[in-house]
């Protein structure tokens, strides 16, 4: 330890004195000033420690090591050289006011940035909404008291993947794939006294980056949804109810004015007002429909069956559909599709509901004699569909907010709909593993982009979600490549088809109809096991090559020898993350 002899009590000294106090290796001995009211004689009175008018008699009491000197005399440091004979280190002149200056402003810093948090997390304790900060290793660096209560965080120094798994991959899409900010709902369990408890959150990750760009940490916004969750639950239900108790009356005034049309013969006159009960029973049941899909979508019921889909047929029929909608308003559907297309792994019935439904919603909002233009092309990893039209357009302010049920741009004005069909396109391309987004100007028209992942990334993706839910949900999976060597050799295209859709159909039946089959063009397939652990896994893949071998490749005439081979991966066993899973998943060949 270094004994301090500072000389000079006012601001300076009074600084320095109170940082060197702070210091274990530093044993501040004493202060020396002619005024014994300045500032550093108060500060170091009160913290016993001996104060001098005169410095000579000091080193006569005291052992001193360093002497600093921030009097701005400068004959001092000359002195004291005389009185220690160079045997005491001293900091003084200029060089000791830069010195003290440097380390008041430090001193000062640091005090303000520890009031400004103690002020900080005093508000923060305040709020209802959970506020977590982590570091790039996953350490807690700052939470409030609502997120420790909805994380169940009671000591831990960092989030743990085998609490927090779900918390930790929203934190890592702005950690590691350097998303900007991610958003997510997820189902957070935790046990009390022994019993699993599940409740929503609403979670919103963002990057802290310093001037330069560069992550030093991440912000975590965590919302309780839980009785939201459960008020829109309950809602669906009764939408769902009612929509049905009302379509079966709809459908029997159908069916009475098809019967009086064909069979009564009806005036003119009457025949208007059969049109006119037709038009408007029509769009009634369409707009139940349309809530019983919404119903369907929030009960988590809807599905689709997904198979290779062809995009541009899928455009090619949507066109067909609304061509009598747009040829009534002279309307010119133009279209920029390539040559070859690769197909997607999707549902048909999805895909078109998502294109026609934009391509209605064009022909709605465009005047008469105006254009609409479907532009296609194929990207790295996905497929991207841009509807552009030259409508009345979007105010700004409206398009964070029109994939939401029940929501209308305000340039919508007496134009009819129910303001539901954006928010089941936007949930098929969910379904799909896809992205929509919309650019508008008003006035001048809409483009609505519509992204469509590659059968890979389909299946990266796939990986990825159930990592994520299996992460909440403290539960096991495992993956399943069942590859056929050899089939693409096949000659006979329709021959090769019908052999790849026989082994879907045996893989389903296999199966559980939640577990997931995604077709790899003609190598094989990606199986999603959910809840399955590894032997399980193995009995299956052995069912399924026993299957093809016994029942399918006896039946082909063959250029050449196929034969099937399948890797296994299972979660948490084989890894925790998707490179890990994906790995074992190729060694296991």
């Amino acid at each position: 330890m270094k004994n301090v002899l500072i000389i000079g009590g006012g601001r300076r000294g009074k600084g320095l004195l109170e940082i060197l106090l702070a210091r274990k290796d530093i044993k501040v001995v004493g202060v020396v000033d002619l005024n014994r009211g300045a500032a550093g004689m108060k500060a170091a009175h009160s913290h016993n420690i001996s104060t001098y008018t005169g410095y000579a008699s000091c080193f006569l009491e005291k052992k001193i090591d360093i002497v600093l000197d921030v009097s701005g005399d400068s004959t001092v440091p000359e002195e004291i050289e005389k009185i220690t004979k160079g045997e005491v280190e001293i900091l003084g002149g200029i060089l000791a006011e830069i010195f003290s200056d440097i380390l008041l402003d430090r001193h000062k810093a640091y005090h303000l940035a520890s009031t400004q948090k103690k002020e900080l997390e005093s508000v923060l304790q305040g709020l209802g909404e959970g506020v977590l900060v982590v570091d790039t290793a996953k350490k807690i660096i700052l939470i409030n008291s609502a997120a420790s209560k909805l994380l169940d965080i009671k000591d831990e120094k960092n989030l743990l993947s085998q609490h927090h798994g779900g918390v930790i991959d929203i934190v890592n899409r702005v950690i590691e794939k350097k998303d900007k900010v991610a958003v997510e709902e997820i189902e957070f369990f935790r046990k009390i006294e022994g019993r699993k408890i599940g409740k929503w959150l609403q979670i919103v990750a963002s990057r802290i980056e310093d001037e330069e760009e560069n992550l030093f940490a991440a912000a975590t916004i965590i919302r309780d949804i839980t009785t939201e969750k459960e008020i829109d639950r309950v809602k669906s239900e009764l939408i769902g109810n009612v929509s049905h108790e009302l379509r079966t009356p709809l459908t029997s005034i159908n069916n009475v004015i098809y019967l009086i049309e064909k069979t009564e013969n009806p005036s003119p006159r009457a025949k208007q007002f059969l049109a006119t009960i037709q038009k408007n029973s029509d769009r009634l049941l369409r707009v139940i429909n349309n809530l019983l899909d919404i119903s369907k979508i929030d009960a988590g019921m809807l599905q689709f069956d997904m198979d290779l889909v062809s995009v541009t047929e899928e455009i090619e029929n949507s066109i067909f559909a609304v061509k009598t909608l747009a040829d009534a308003k002279k309307i010119k559907i133009e279209k920029k599709i390539p040559d070859h297309l690769v197909d997607i792994y999707g549902s048909k019935e999805g895909l078109e509901h998502i294109f026609i439904n934009l391509l209605s919603n064009a022909i709605k909002f465009t005047p008469e004699e105006g254009r609409i233009t479907i532009i296609a092309k194929e990207e790295e990893e996905e497929i991207v569909v841009a509807f552009e039209d030259t409508g009345v357009g979007i105010p700004a302010e409206d398009i964070d907010r029109i994939f939401g049920k029940f929501q209308r741009a305000k340039t919508a004005g007496v134009i009819e709909g129910t303001g539901v069909g954006l928010a089941i396109v936007k949930h098929f391309v969910d379904l799909h593993k896809g992205k929509i987004w919309v650019e508008s100007i008003v006035g001048k028209g809409t483009r609505f982009l519509v992204s469509l992942p590659k059968v890979d990334r389909f299946f990266h993706l796939s990986v990825q979600d159930e990592l994520f839910s299996a992460k909440a949900e403290e539960r096991l999976f495992s993956i399943l490549l069942f590859r056929l060597v050899g089939v693409v050799e096949l000659k006979n295209t329709l021959e090769k088809e019908n052999l790849l859709k026989e082994i879907e159909k045996k893989i389903r039946e296999e199966i559980h109809r939640s577990d997931k089959v995604i077709r790899y063009e003609d190598k094989g397939f990606f199986i999603i096991l959910l809840r399955t652990g590894r032997e399980e896994a193995q009995r299956v893949a052995e069912r399924l090559t026993y299957f093809v071998d016994e029942n399918i490749f006896p039946s082909v005439v063959m250029e050449k020898k196929i034969f099937v081979s399948y890797g296994i991966a299972t979660f948490p066993e084989d890894g925790e993350s998707e490179e890990s899973l994906i790995k074992r998943l190729g060694e296991g060949f």
